[in-house]
């Protein structure tokens, strides 16, 4: 597939005491990060794939909040069905995509003057570079999944849609960057049409569906400010991304 590379990194910045070691780092004594291979890196493991069949794909995306554990760091995030990232769309052009968004938060909910951060336990979905539409039930960035509530969206995905790569995350006014630092974000994939009349067979021989293994997908998220000194107003977004129910 053509440009199929998103690139997943965890960006940790640290207070670091020189001279600890990995044995007594803890959240009062933090440590730097090791990290780990670049390639395999992700905080729940591979990212799993939800691939479309018979043009049809249903995504069931359970909001919840889930620790995180980051070596020696465990936080409390909100997340989709527990991981982190969230999982891959794989579709094709032509497919119908139905996503049932499904929010466990609770009540209450923070609700500050309209630009200032607010809402955590409310969310909804908004999708990168899909051309669908902006009206309700497809990709409508004013709908409100209140706390405890559900609801489905439909995306008609055209049948000429360019193959390639994109990704989904919350887009609610004042809680977007809280949640998607948070880890509430994944990869969508548009596979390449088989027909050779359509896809070069250059890029059919290197691509999916029939030559997924020379794939690497990676995510770019920075998630995580660890230095209260680093940006004056980021510690008050860090110093909440641990609270179930409210900014208060």
């Amino acid at each position: 597939m053509r440009g199929v590379v998103v690139i997943y990194l965890l960006l940790a910045i640290c207070q670091c005491n020189v001279g600890v070691t990995s044995q007594e780092c803890s959240e009062s004594q933090p440590c730097p990060f090791v990290g780990e291979n670049s390639f395999n890196f992700s905080l729940s493991g591979p990212m799993s794939d939800l691939v479309s069949s018979d043009g049809f794909l249903e995504v069931d995306l359970t909001v919840a909040v889930n620790p995180v554990v980051i070596e020696w760091l465990t936080l409390f995030r909100r997340t989709y069905n527990g991981g982190f990232p969230g999982p891959v769309w794989r579709f094709k052009p032509g497919d119908t995509v139905m996503v049932n968004l499904i929010n466990t938060l609770e009540y209450p909910d923070s609700s500050n003057s309209f630009n200032e951060l607010r809402f955590p336990n409310t969310t909804n979905l908004h999708t990168h570079g899909l051309h669908i539409s902006s009206e309700e039930p497809q990709d409508d960035v004013f709908i409100h999944v209140n706390p405890e509530e559900a609801f489905t969206y439909e995306y008609q995905i055209d049948s000429q849609h360019p193959a390639g790569t994109y990704w989904y995350h919350p887009h609610l006014h004042g809680s977007t960057l809280f949640h998607v630092h948070g880890g509430m974000a994944g990869m969508i994939i548009v596979e390449d049409n088989p027909n050779p009349s359509i896809t070069p067979q250059h890029l059919l021989d290197v691509s999916c569906p029939d030559n997924c293994h020379h794939e690497v997908r990676l995510l770019f998220q920075p998630t995580l400010l660890y230095a209260d000194n680093y940006f004056p107003s980021f510690p008050f977004i860090e110093n909440r991304m641990n609270v179930n129910d409210s900014f208060q």
